[in-house]
C-alpha cells in the first residue's frame, strides 16, 4: 500500500516496494496535483488507483518536487520506502528555468555545423542614385567598394567609400570592367580591343594606380584579363588565344610576368592573390561550364570543389585565407548561390529572397560583395557584413550558467523530514 502520512511524506510498505517504487516516482511527477494527508492508494501494475474516493487533488502538483526516495530493509527484506516531496518556490523557479532555456538555446544555434552551413550576415542593396546596371567587384580593407554602373548611355568605373560614390571614367572612350583592387586603391580589369576582323574584339587587361592607367598584356597573347592585386602590387588574372575555352593564368610581379596551369587542366584563370602570395581561380577539363577551383602556395595545388556541387568558382581570398566565390548544384538547374571556405567548412552566402547570388570579393573583415538576382530576374548589387556570433569564452559561460541554473531548478525546495521508523510488513 502507499500511504500519505502529512502531506509532503509518502511511504510504501511491503516487498513489492523495491519493484514499484520507481513506477510511483514516476506517477507522482507526472499526476500534476497536490498530495492530501492520510489518503490512501492501492497498486496495480506499476499504476497508482484510488482505493476510497475520486484521485482529485491527491497527488504532488507542478509546484512540488520529488526530492529523495529512502528504503528500510530488515533481514535484506524491503520493509519501507519512504518518498519526500518538497515545495517549489515557483515565483523563483521560473526565471532560472526561462534563462536555463534560453542559455540552451543560444548554445544549440551557436553549435559548430558541419558541410554547407548558413552564416549570418547583415546584407545591403547597393543602389547610387540615378545609376543603373551597377555590379560590385571587389572591396579592400578599408571598406572600398569598387564596381562599374551605368549613368545615362555610359559605363563608368566607382568606388563606394561607404558614403559617397566616386565615378571613374577610363581613358580614350574604352569602357573597362574593373574587377579588382587593394588597400592603396589601385585597381585592375579588362577592357574591349578591336581586332583586325572588323566587329570583332577581344579583351586586354589595364592596371591604375589612381592617377594613370597602364596595358597589363601577357607577351604575345590575344587576350588578356587583369584580375587580382595583392597590396604588393602583384597582378593575377587569364589569358589566351581567340579559343576562350583554353587559357592560362598568369602572375605579374614587378613588369615580369609568369604562367602556370592547374595539373592536366584545358583552362586555367586566376581570379585573386592575397598579401602572402597565395593564388585562388578556376580550372576546368573541356567541359568549360563545369569549372574547378583551386588554391595555390608554396605547397603547390589544391582543389576546393565543394563535395556533392556541379560546378563552383572562387573569386576571392583574403589575408586570414578564408576564400569566397560561387557554385551552382546543377548545371541544368541553375541556381547559384555564394559560399565562404575558412578552411574547414563552407559557409553559405544567398541574399534573402533572391533567386541567384553571386560573390566576387571580399575583405579580411570578411565583408562580402556580388550580385543578387531577384525573383522579376532583376540584376543588383549587394554588401554582406558578418554578424558577429558569440566567442568561445562567452559560449563556455552560457554553458555554465546554464548547468548552474539547472541544478538551482533541482534543489531549490523546502524539504520535510524523512520518515525513520520502520512499518510492519505488508
Amino acid at each position: 500500500m502507499v500511504e500519505v502520512n502529512d502531506g509532503a511524506h509518502v511511504r510504501m510498505t511491503g516487498e513489492k516496494a523495491a519493484i514499484l517504487g520507481q513506477d510511483l516516482c514516476a506517477a507522482l511527477e507526472i499526476a500534476g496535483q497536490r498530495a492530501r494527508p492520510r489518503q490512501r492508494f492501492g497498486i496495480a501494475a506499476g499504476v497508482i488507483e484510488p482505493t476510497d474516493r475520486t484521485l482529485t487533488n491527491q497527488l504532488p502538483s507542478h509546484s512540488t518536487q520529488l526530492t529523495s526516495l529512502h528504503t528500510a530493509r530488515e533481514n535484506g527484506r524491503v520493509r519501507h520506502i519512504t518518498i519526500i516531496i518538497g515545495r517549489r518556490d515557483a515565483d523563483r523557479i521560473a526565471p532560472v528555468r526561462l534563462f536555463t532555456r534560453i542559455c540552451l538555446f543560444v548554445l544549440s544555434t551557436c553549435a559548430c555545423r558541419p558541410g554547407l552551413a548558413a552564416a549570418t550576415y547583415r546584407f545591403e542593396t547597393l543602389e547610387p542614385p540615378g545609376a543603373r546596371a551597377v555590379r560590385a567587384r571587389d572591396i579592400n580593407n578599408e571598406g572600398h567598394i569598387l564596381g562599374s554602373l551605368v549613368l545615362g548611355d555610359e559605363t563608368h568605373a566607382f568606388v563606394f567609400d561607404g558614403t559617397t560614390y566616386t565615378v571613374i571614367d577610363f581613358p580614350d572612350d574604352h569602357v573597362g570592367l574593373p574587377l579588382g583592387t587593394n588597400d592603396h586603391g589601385e585597381m585592375v580589369g579588362r577592357f574591349p580591343f578591336p581586332t583586325d576582323i572588323p566587329g570583332i574584339v577581344t579583351m586586354h587587361g589595364f592596371y591604375f594606380d589612381g592617377e594613370a592607367y597602364s596595358v597589363v598584356l601577357f607577351p604575345d597573347a590575344d587576350r588578356t584579363v587583369a584580375e587580382g592585386i595583392n597590396n604588393l602590387g602583384q597582378i593575377v588574372g587569364g589569358y589566351g588565344g581567340t579559343d576562350w575555352t583554353q587559357g592560362h593564368a598568369f602572375l605579374l610581379d614587378d613588369g615580369v610576368y609568369s604562367s602556370f596551369e592547374f595539373p592536366d587542366a584545358q583552362a586555367t584563370s586566376a581570379a585573386d592573390i592575397n598579401d602572402r602570395g597565395t593564388v585562388v581561380g578556376t580550372y576546368h577539363n573541356g567541359y568549360f561550364l563545369r569549372t574547378h577551383s583551386f588554391l595555390l602556395d608554396a605547397n603547390g595545388f589544391t582543389t576546393l570543389d565543394i563535395p556533392g556541387i556541379e560546378a563552383t568558382a572562387v573569386q576571392a581570398i583574403n589575408n586570414t585565407g578564408h576564400v569566397a566565390g560561387t557554385y551552382v548544384s546543377s548545371l541544368f538547374e541553375g541556381g547559384h548561390r555564394g559560399f565562404v571556405y575558412d578552411g574547414t567548412t563552407y559557409s553559405l552566402i544567398d541574399f534573402p529572397g533572391a533567386k541567384e547570388t553571386y560573390v566576387e570579393g571580399m575583405n579580411d573583415l570578411g565583408q562580402i560583395v556580388g550580385l543578387y538576382v531577384d525573383p522579376s530576374y532583376t540584376v543588383y548589387s549587394f554588401l554582406a557584413t558578418p554578424v558577429p556570433e558569440p566567442s568561445t569564452v562567452v559560449l563556455g559561460a552560457l554553458a555554465l550558467l546554464a548547468v548552474f541554473c539547472q541544478g538551482a531548478r533541482s534543489h531549490n525546495v523546502e524539504p520535510s523530514s524523512v520518515v525513520s521508523e520502520t512499518s510492519p510488513a505488508a
